[in-house]
């Protein structure tokens, strides 16, 4: 038997880059067909819609935070972060601020990100983030 075949119970990644560092859309494409073909390693829960939360990751897009960021009326400044959070309650942004001005960093902005609740499960749905 192959001993690297027969390990089917850890997690796992995929990582597709285009060499000449040119996004295409075929990349996206073959990144969705990477994560669909993981089903089988049980990262669906019993109601048949919850997943893991396993997605794709891409590059920061600069350019979009930095549209965003102006229609809400915040100058970024030339270096900055973007950081995702997923909150219950609205008193935790107030922890976050005092943890990033305790090392320096102030927060410029909180942004709700447009969702899509349809395409989620019952487990997913009970755990929605604020």
């Amino acid at each position: 038997m192959d001993l690297l075949r027969s390990f089917k119970d850890n997690c796992g990644f995929g990582l597709l880059a285009s060499i000449d560092n040119i996004p295409t859309h075929q990349n996206v494409e073959d990144a969705i067909m990477a994560l669909e073909r993981m089903m089988h390693r049980g990262a669906i829960a019993a109601d048949g819609k919850s997943g893991d939360g396993s997605g794709l990751l891409f590059g920061m897009p600069v350019e979009f935070m930095r549209k965003v960021a102006q229609q809400e009326g915040v100058a970024l400044p030339e270096q900055f972060a973007v950081g995702m959070l997923f909150m219950q309650e609205e008193g935790q942004k107030q922890v976050i601020d005092e943890i990033c001005e305790k090392n320096d960093l102030k927060v410029l902005l909180y942004r709700e990100v447009p969702i899509n609740t349809n395409a989620l499960g019952e487990q997913a749905l009970a755990t929605l983030p604020m």
